[in-house]
């Protein structure tokens, strides 16, 4: 299949969200431990800034907002220009600055809002849940030329506009599916105990197109 540079430049931008983590889970615990609330409040003291006291919990939470923000900021990198600079494109860079924000603002939320004793056995799923559905989802619409946010502020019409990714070699002769066969393929897929034919049958759509390879 011939690839639609604009589809492939906004598919890329999610692998910055895969590998996110990588950068800023090192800078949200540097940030922890150097504790730099408690240095601005309380001048590095645990005198009269112990935990639960109003200075103890303003400075907890001024550590928390500094970490997370400060951890987040890696993600200012989704608004550099990409080389493929074209509406769609920058469309999925802000869905991508969106996403990114998300988890920012449910860390800060279990962060400074919902501590608790045991708030990371529920923060870290939490997040890890986000990166992963919604990367994976802005990827796959970036694969397909479709953009939630550009649907949700009225730009449907410009996705219309996409150019069609033209099949080439084998794959242009394959006959098209009818609704009906692909819907019996979905279903080998997914009750089949022969591996063999699910196999098979993954590989047929795959090789009409209709199942992306990431």
């Amino acid at each position: 299949m011939q690839k639609d540079p604009q589809r492939t430049a906004a598919r890329g931008i999610y692998q910055w969200l895969w590998a996110s983590p990588l950068l800023t889970i090192p800078t949200l615990v540097f940030l922890l431990f150097s504790d730099l609330g408690r240095e601005w409040v309380c001048n590095g003291s645990y005198a009269n800034c112990g935990y639960g006291t109003r200075n103890g919990d303003l400075a907890e939470n001024i550590t928390t907002l500094v970490a997370v923000l400060g951890s987040a900021a890696w993600h200012l990198i989704l608004a550099l220009p990409t080389k493929e600079n074209s509406e769609f494109v920058r469309w999925h860079r802000r869905q991508a600055l969106l996403l990114a924000g998300l988890r920012t603002a449910v860390a800060l939320t279990f962060g400074i809002f919902l501590r608790n004793s045991d708030y990371l056995a529920w923060v870290i799923p939490t997040l890890i849940l986000i990166w992963l559905i919604s990367t994976s989802i802005g990827q796959s619409q970036a694969a397909r030329g479709d953009c939630t946010l550009m649907r949700w502020m009225g730009r449907s019409s410009d996705l219309a506009a996409l150019p069609v990714e033209e099949k080439s070699g084998a794959e242009a002769n394959l006959p098209a599916l009818s609704t009906k066969k692909v819907n019996a393929l979905v279903e080998i897929i997914r009750h089949e105990t022969n591996p063999v034919r699910r196999a098979a049958a993954l590989d047929e759509l795959k090789n009409h197109g209709l199942v992306e390879t990431f």
